[in-house]
């Protein structure tokens, strides 16, 4: 993960052998324990994984999610890692509708605590990837983002989601904020015999 902004970064990101592979953008929902999404949100994995095997998230991240070990690392999004979010930190937030089905997912992949500007000690929750169908669902999944916040007590959010115009729009209508550039993530296989 490269910030947009670095040159000298990701000149040496592929002069090291790392490839161009996608670009995202942070958002953040302030945590609230009063958000409300319009439609029901669970914790099913499956549906979650189904939505992910279709969506445009998908496509424009290259299968990729927030690593949920490492920071500043992207991983590919498997089931197992829904599955443990869902089981392990009730971290998994699906929105469904009983006519449309499932409308957009997210998963909170980890929380930490960073001092800020100030020197104070403010709790992050941060969301491993999010994808939904519309602009309605984009306001539900950041609602349910909010409220989830809110309930493992963080000051701060921050939702990973490619850098595609229709989503970040979506954001905008929400008036959420967004970060102002993106992130550029490069990739090499590491599991082949690499030599610099």
């Amino acid at each position: 993960m490269v910030f947009s902004w670095n040159v000298m970064g990701l000149g040496h990101s592929r002069a090291s052998g790392f490839a161009p592979a996608t670009e995202f953008r942070w958002v953040h929902p302030t945590p609230d324990a009063t958000a409300t999404p319009s439609r029901a949100v669970t914790g099913d994995v499956n549906a979650a994984w189904r939505f992910w095997q279709s969506s445009r998230a998908r496509d424009r991240l290259q299968g990729l999610a927030l690593h949920t070990d490492e920071s500043w690392a992207l991983a590919e999004l498997t089931r197992d890692r829904l599955a443990a979010a869902s089981s392990e930190r009730d971290a998994l937030l699906v929105v469904q509708d009983d006519a449309a089905g499932t409308e957009g997912f997210t998963f909170r992949a980890r929380t930490y605590d960073r001092e800020n500007a100030d020197g104070v000690t403010e709790t992050w929750a941060e969301y491993g990837v999010a994808g939904w169908t519309d602009a309605e669902a984009c306001r539900d999944i950041l609602a349910a983002v909010a409220r989830d916040a809110a309930r493992v007590d963080a000051d701060r959010t921050r939702v990973l989601l490619p850098e595609d115009v229709g989503m970040v729009s979506d954001v905008a209508v929400t008036r959420t904020d967004i970060g102002d550039t993106p992130d550029f993530v490069l990739a090499a296989d590491l599991t082949s015999d690499y030599r610099a």
